[in-house]
């Protein structure tokens, strides 16, 4: 029988995570809830490469519901963990989503959630143009204004170049974070 390539690439990172061999008849979605459960504050698990623990992230996607829930949590949730959940909104294409990724661009305490956050209003493509555009009138700290700079530039459309070039030097790099 065939494997998916895909599917077994997440269950690899959800094993790491979980620290547990995955019987493949085990679901996903429920692997992926414990997976995230073990990614909080403290864990050892905030080590993890993050093409690891964003395997969560894919598995999320799928059910914006399960997203959503743990966005009320925010406040409590490790670094990671919010990144996972911003990275979450941008794979899901859920507009819903849009109004806490620009928040969470802005108030988040990691540069680096910041930046997953402005990577994924990318994936929005030109609809999340205004927003960043809105977000670049409020955000005077660096490094946040390049990974906004580097949102619009990802966009790549006329008008989001236009903002971009307007607002200053090209996007983010290793180095601003």
């Amino acid at each position: 029988m065939a494997t998916n390539p895909g599917v077994e690439r997440v269950v690899a990172g959800l094993e790491v995570i979980i620290g547990r061999s995955i019987d493949r008849s085990e679901p996903l979605a429920e692997l992926a809830d414990e997976a995230f459960e073990a990614m909080g504050p403290g864990s050892a698990a905030q080590l993890l490469e993050p093409e690891t623990a964003h395997v969560v992230a894919e598995v999320f996607a799928l059910d914006r519901q399960r997203c959503r829930s743990r966005l009320e949590r925010w406040d409590v949730l490790s670094d990671l963990q919010q990144e996972i959940l911003v990275d979450t909104i941008g794979l899901s294409l859920d507009p819903e989503g849009l109004p806490f990724l620009a928040q969470a661009t802005l108030e988040t305490r990691s540069n680096w959630t910041a930046l997953w956050a402005a990577g994924s209003l990318a994936k929005f493509g030109d609809q999340a143009t205004p927003i960043v555009e809105a977000l670049l009138s409020k955000t005077l700290v660096e490094p946040r204004r390049l990974y906004l700079i580097d949102a619009l530039e990802k966009i790549g459309s006329p008008r989001a170049l236009a903002i971009a070039e307007t607002n200053g030097e090209s996007g983010a790099t290793e180095d601003s974070l």
